[in-house]
C-alpha cells in the first residue's frame, strides 16, 4: 500500500516535548527507575551529554527495565554494569545494553521515505 502523506516530513509526526534522552555516563538505578515511571516512551536516545546532544545510541524500555530489575545481578550473559559498587546510587554502564548504530533521519526528511525505510528494512525505531 502506498503512503498517502507525501507532503509531510518526519517532524510532522513527532510529539512536541515528549522526547527524553539518557546521557551515556553517570546513570544510576534510581535515576533510570524514575525515568521509567514518569515517561511512557518505548525507548530513549542515548546521548554523549545533554549539552552536546550527540547520538551515541538507542536503548529500549525493556532493556532499561532489565537493568533496573537486575540491580547488578547477572541477567543472561551480560552483567547490569554496576561493577563492584552496587545499589541504587551506583553508576551504570549502558554500553552493553544499547544499539550503537540506530537509524536516524533529519527532521525534514520526507515522511513517505521514512515509512518506506520502516517497511523495507524492517525497522522498529527511527530517531528524528
Amino acid at each position: 500500500a502506498e503512503f498517502a502523506h507525501t507532503d509531510k516530513v518526519a517532524k510532522h509526526v513527532m510529539s512536541p516535548n515528549q522526547m527524553e534522552a539518557i546521557e551515556l555516563e553517570g546513570n544510576t538505578v534510581h535515576a533510570l527507575s524514575a525515568l521509567l515511571q514518569r515517561c511512557p516512551l518505548q525507548g530513549f536516545p542515548v546521548v554523549s551529554s545533554h549539552a552536546e546532544a550527540l547520538i551515541a545510541g538507542y536503548i529500549t524500555r525493556r532493556a532499561l527495565q532489565k537493568i533496573v530489575g537486575a540491580r547488578g545481578e547477572e541477567v543472561g550473559d551480560v552483567e547490569a554494569g554496576l561493577g563492584e559498587a552496587q545499589g541504587e546510587g551506583a553508576a551504570i554502564n549502558l554500553k552493553p545494553w544499547f544499539d550503537v548504530a540506530p537509524i536516524n533521519v533529519d527532521e525534514d526528511a520526507p515522511l513517505d521515505g521514512v515509512v518506506d525505510m520502516f517497511f523495507a528494512l524492517g525497522l522498529r525505531h527511527v530517531l528524528v
